[in-house]
């Protein structure tokens, strides 16, 4: 979505709106109703848009996870037409439809100029919700002896026809100006170089010397605080992506993800889970397994956060400290859970830096390079135990397990991730451990990475230098450990030696 739009909505969660009254010995009892996701959406003076606000709250109980949000930010753009066109909803025709589809299908990416906004099929879903609010408005706002919306016979203003989901039989209105939907390649799974060089970025923007100007101004009064800010910036980004490699999320389960539930559940070697696209009012619960090391890569993190915490309290600044992995550091919520729209926009500010600003890149390609590597691993372990012959009922067995960690509610979701294992990573060719050995040498570089923080000192721990060599020789010892089990034999004592080389300069 526009950017321009992000700020014409605004995330409500557990919402209690009065829903019925009841007399009963002679008082009178008022029911609530609970809305656990929904939006508030505004024009662009600030104002509340009411019909679209009612409309959100009347449709919330049929929709599931965040499709409300979904939902608003679509429809900002309809927001934003009228009100620079001034115009009521009720007083849209065709004509609008047709300059409403064009401002959509426009060119004029803000990082690729000559590229289209939207692409086509991302306009037809904009434009059936922004009809699918104009039928909700028809029906029970719009008081107009004239019809807004319907049928060709019906002498509607906007002239639609009724068309039939194949796949889930569910009717909706579609108009002779949609686009036609284009045909997508399905996303591949991201390369280990991207994210290389991704992490690379987040190095580069950690470093004082890039700061821009406005960051540095706006916290010269308070050094400390833009260090803290800085710092926890560092580990939130870095813990985000060793997180989607390590789990392959749904970027809303990492959204989702409690403090509280995964403190407890550490203890076990398990994350604790709730599984998003399964359209039931409760999230079903699932534990993700996981090592020693990632326990101690997770509460790494936690210390991070903690700090954080801290710094907003010290600075009297923390809003609304909530129980989300991810804390925001936007001057407006200091410390309050982030939301999923401003990590993809800071995981695309690293893209570009990291040099990939016309290159796809997002979230779900870190989930689908989790899954083919399980799938790829899993057909692996069944090769070498049982040859290279597999039935159906065999992939079905692997695939159920797979299942299981990605949170997928059947394996028929799943069978595409063979093709894409075999054309893309050469299953069938004997690579003995390679695999294993990559990740282990891909996690090496992102512990030395924190190593090397840790001894350069980040100005927000006040660590002395015996402190942080401490902290680092920690660190270095289970590198050893873990170098050693691959064959790469550390000596301990040398890196001591050369660690306190560093930190006496």
């Amino acid at each position: 979505m526009n950017s321009s739009n992000r700020g014409l909505y605004t995330a409500l969660k557990n919402i209690d709106i009065p829903d019925s009254v009841s007399v009963f010995g002679g008082a009178r009892h008022i029911h609530f109703l609970r809305i656990r996701e929904t939006a508030f959406v505004r024009w662009p003076c600030g104002a509340p848009c009411l019909p679209i606000n009612m409309y959100l709250l009347d449709c919330a109980c049929e929709w599931t996870g965040e499709s409300a949000l979904t939902y608003a930010s679509q429809l900002t753009v309809l927001v934003r037409y009228c009100y620079d066109t001034k115009k009521a909803f009720g007083d849209l025709a065709d004509g609008d439809i047709s300059k409403f589809v064009e401002i959509l299908t426009k060119h004029g990416n803000v990082h690729a100029p000559n590229r289209k906004t939207r692409n086509n099929n991302t306009v037809r879903e904009i434009l059936q919700r922004s009809l699918h609010f104009l039928d909700w408005y028809q029906k029970h706002l719009l008081r107009s002896p004239f019809v807004l919306l319907g049928e060709e016979s019906q002498a509607a203003a906007i002239t639609c026809k009724r068309a039939r989901n194949s796949r889930n039989g569910e009717t909706y209105w579609q108009h002779r100006y949609a686009p036609q939907s284009e045909a997508t390649c399905r996303k591949l799974p991201i390369p280990y170089s991207v994210i290389e060089d991704v992490e690379a970025a987040v190095e580069e923007i950690a470093d004082g010397k890039n700061r821009s100007e406005p960051c540095t101004r706006r916290y010269a009064a308070d050094p400390a605080f833009q260090a803290a800010i800085c710092s926890y910036l560092y580990d939130r980004r870095l813990f985000m992506i060793w997180l989607m490699k390590r789990t392959g999320l749904r970027p809303a389960e990492m959204m989702g993800m409690s403090l509280t539930d995964n403190v407890a559940s550490l203890a076990k070697r398990m994350l604790t889970l709730y599984t998003k696209k399964r359209r039931r009012k409760n999230d079903p619960v699932r534990h993700f397994p996981i090592t020693e090391k990632d326990v101690r890569v997770i509460l790494r993190y936690f210390d991070a956060r903690k700090r954080w915490k801290y710094a907003c309290l010290k600075r009297g600044v923390a809003y609304d400290l909530g129980d989300s992995l991810f804390l925001s550091t936007a001057a407006r919520n200091y410390g309050a859970d982030v939301s999923i729209s401003a990590l993809e926009k800071d995981f695309g500010k690293l893209c570009r830096v990291a040099g990939y600003e016309d290159y796809r890149v997002c979230f779900s390609m870190f989930r689908h390079r989790f899954i083919t590597d399980e799938v790829r691993a899993h057909l692996r372990q069944w090769e070498a135990q049982n040859g290279a012959l597999v039935i159906d009922q065999d992939y079905r067995a692997l695939l159920e397990r797979v299942r299981v960690k990605t949170g997928h509610a059947s394996v028929e979701s799943l069978w595409h991730y063979i093709d894409i294992a075999q054309e893309t990573e050469g299953l069938w060719v004997p690579i003995d451990n390679a695999i294993e050995r990559d990740r282990a040498y891909r996690d090496i570089q992102s512990e030395l990475r924190q190593v090397r923080r840790d001894l350069a000192g980040d100005g927000t721990r006040k660590l002395s230098a015996a402190d942080r060599l401490k902290r680092a020789l920690s660190s270095l010892d289970s590198l050893t450990a873990e170098a050693g089990t691959g064959g790469v034999e550390l000596s301990s004592s040398l890196l001591h030696k050369r660690s306190t080389r560093r930190v006496s300069r």
